[in-house]
């Protein structure tokens, strides 16, 4: 068993059952840039040279487009090993320009992989038509967990390109860190539902009244998850209020919902 499955064996398995391109997710950034790395050696991995010079003119009109500085692409360490096997690098810990070039060159199908961590699933758009879980767990607060089942349904809802694929693709890859029983069982289960992160601190708060109004602030304040989701459970708690109320009144209120009454 794999201590981690290699991304070569990977991308060979895939290309020779046609279902490139594909996100590789793993647990951490520097998993990713070792399997740069590891292809940047392996010969076998390599793109064909005409496949080379239609990426590298790829690259040219990306830099171009978005005035992208070309010395920062050009002096990367992923730079040749993305020209020789079509493979990137995509997390955190990269520049931001490298991470616009990777984005738009996946959104044309120009990579063959790109390698990234599991929280690429959820703020960048690029599906591809195969995803590849490496993992059930991740690295929290606390230590590692199991995958939530809106985390897996990210990473796995990258597969399958709108008009080019009928179906998406996702994958576990074995090793010691993925358990295909325990991502089974991740998969079953519905999404959590959503939760605000909103936390309007003093020095936010002042931060705001610097460069905005006091009503531009409110209405910010208004119209968060935050404020909508207060709102409705204040709601939910009025009508068990009014419902006990008419229970009391009716004598028919136990002593449990008089002490909730009373509250």
């Amino acid at each position: 068993m794999f201590r981690e499955f290699p991304a070569a064996l990977i991308l060979q398995e895939l290309e020779y059952d046609d279902l490139l391109p594909c996100i590789l997710f793993r647990t951490s950034r520097k998993s990713c840039d070792s399997d740069i790395e590891r292809l940047a050696h392996n010969k076998s991995a390599y793109l064909p040279t005409y496949e080379k010079k239609v990426l590298e003119r790829k690259i040219e009109e990306t830099i171009f487009k978005y005035s992208l500085d070309k010395n920062v692409i050009y002096d990367h360490p992923h730079f040749q090993p993305l020209i020789n096997t079509g493979v990137g690098a995509h997390h955190a810990g990269q520049l931001l320009v490298w991470r616009l070039l990777l984005e738009e060159l996946m959104s044309q199908s120009c990579l063959r992989m790109l390698v990234a961590t599991g929280t690429v699933a959820a703020g960048v758009d690029f599906p591809a038509r195969t995803a590849i879980i490496t993992a059930h767990s991740k690295r929290g607060a606390e230590g590692f967990r199991v995958l939530t089942s809106s985390e897996f349904q990210q990473m796995s809802g990258r597969a399958g390109r709108r008009g080019k694929d009928t179906v998406g693709i996702c994958l576990v890859a074995p090793s010691t860190f993925s358990d295909a029983r325990v991502i089974f069982e991740v998969a079953k289960k519905p999404p959590e539902p959503l939760r605000s992160a909103y936390f309007a601190s003093p020095s936010t708060v002042l931060n705001l009244l610097k460069y905005r109004s006091e009503d531009d602030l409110k209405y910010t304040v208004e119209k968060s998850l935050a404020s909508f989701l207060d709102r409705k459970h204040a709601l939910g708690m009025r009508h068990e209020a009014e419902e006990l109320e008419k229970r009391a009144v009716e004598n028919e209120l136990t002593e449990d919902g008089k002490r909730r009454l009373s509250k």
